[in-house]
């Protein structure tokens, strides 16, 4: 198992966030606010009519099921992935062996390509394009600074 380095920087501060009919804004100045990334992307018309014929194709009830599943197994490989990163990961997560064996196959990747983090979970925004968001990590990836954003998938 590879101990990760940290770099102790101040360079990131945390964003008031605040609900605006149903869609994350961050404050980053006085009254100024920055939709999430998230909620602009969750607006794009093919990604919603996709969505839209998928759930009409397998069913609403069965969509949601399957979209509940896919949450839940995301979120226990990112606590996965987040504690590994923190050099924290000692068995507390035996009891998921679906989790383990998907962090198993990135294990490699982040042992080999990433390193010298410098922060996880922070809101990182742009003034160019206007939005914000929190992102996973900021680390090393190849040698080069980069926003690392863990995402799983049940298909290959």
């Amino acid at each position: 198992m590879k101990t990760f380095n940290h770099i102790t920087t101040n360079k990131f501060r945390e964003l008031k966030k605040k609900e605006v009919d149903g869609t994350r804004q961050y404050l980053i100045e006085d009254n100024k606010f920055y939709p999430s990334i998230t909620t602009v992307l969750g607006k794009n018309p093919d990604k919603l009519e996709g969505l839209k014929k998928w759930r009409k194709r397998v069913g609403t009830e069965k969509a949601s099921k399957i979209s509940t599943q896919s949450s839940r197994r995301g979120t226990r490989v990112h606590n996965i992935i987040e504690d590994y990163l923190k050099n924290n990961l000692n068995g507390q997560y035996n009891d998921n062996p679906l989790g383990m064996d998907m962090f198993t196959t990135l294990q490699p990747v982040l042992d080999e390509r990433l390193d010298n983090i410098h922060a996880q979970e922070v809101t990182l925004w742009s003034d160019h394009l206007g939005v914000a968001g929190q992102v996973d990590c900021v680390a090393e990836f190849d040698n080069k600074i980069s926003i690392v954003d863990f995402k799983t998938s049940s298909k290959l």
